[in-house]
């Protein structure tokens, strides 16, 4: 197939397994550069992902994920989320820009990350569901900018993942969760991983604007 998978995250053994299945199931090179993201105007972080890019990726994906304590929303500091939404609404534009000259002459696959847990409005991380709520728009959006260039925009919205958010629940909120599923169980790396190499196949090339529930069934 050829080219390079640079997934651009905070550290953690669930995102370099999901990558390096991603790139594994398309015959890629995987790469794992482990850094801090804080994707806002003006971060070296941005900088640092560019030059990369210009200088040995082909990027093709830059999902975004954020480390979530549940707690109640009387708690969360305008701060945080402000932070919240800067890094999960920023970072994948500020992503899409930076590979957006190197994509627009051949063309290529955007796939971004929300969460299913917009759909039922998971209590106790409201900054993160506003977020993911406004990624599934932005991914909308750049499908219809970035369509004429051959480029397609999709996201993926997992369900509930084992992880460290799912650790920070309670074990009967996890066990409710579980059970609410058609497919009881948590969701896995692989899982998202599937769903991505989908996205970036050729078998989804008239795929766009599109969201991807991975969820087991739980909110259905």
């Amino acid at each position: 197939a050829g080219g390079h998978v640079l997934m651009e995250d905070y550290p953690g053994l669930g995102k370099t397994l999901i990558a390096s299945s991603f790139a594994s199931a398309l015959g890629l090179d995987f790469k794992r550069i482990q850094f801090t993201p804080d994707l806002l105007p003006g971060d070296i972080t941005g900088g640092y992902i560019y030059n990369r890019a210009e200088s040995r990726f082909e990027l093709r994906s830059g999902p975004i994920f954020a480390n979530i304590i549940l707690r109640p929303f009387t708690e969360i500091s305008t701060e945080e989320w402000m932070r919240v939404m800067e890094v999960n609404t920023a970072g994948p534009f500020h992503c899409t820009k930076a590979v957006f000259p190197y994509m627009k002459e051949k063309g290529g696959k955007i796939i971004n990350l929300s969460s299913a847990s917009i759909f039922e409005g998971v209590p106790g991380m409201p900054h993160y569901v506003a977020s993911k709520g406004a990624i599934m728009a932005f991914t909308r959006s750049m499908a219809r900018e970035l369509g004429p260039y051959n480029i397609n925009v999709n996201s993926i919205a997992p369900g509930p993942l084992a992880g460290r958010m799912t650790a920070s629940m309670p074990p009967e909120d996890v066990k409710r969760l579980i059970g609410t599923a058609c497919i009881e169980r948590l969701g896995r790396p692989d899982d998202i991983a599937s769903a991505a190499v989908y996205l970036a196949s050729d078998e989804a090339g008239w795929v766009t604007g599109e969201i991807l529930d991975v969820n087991g069934g739980v909110y259905i």
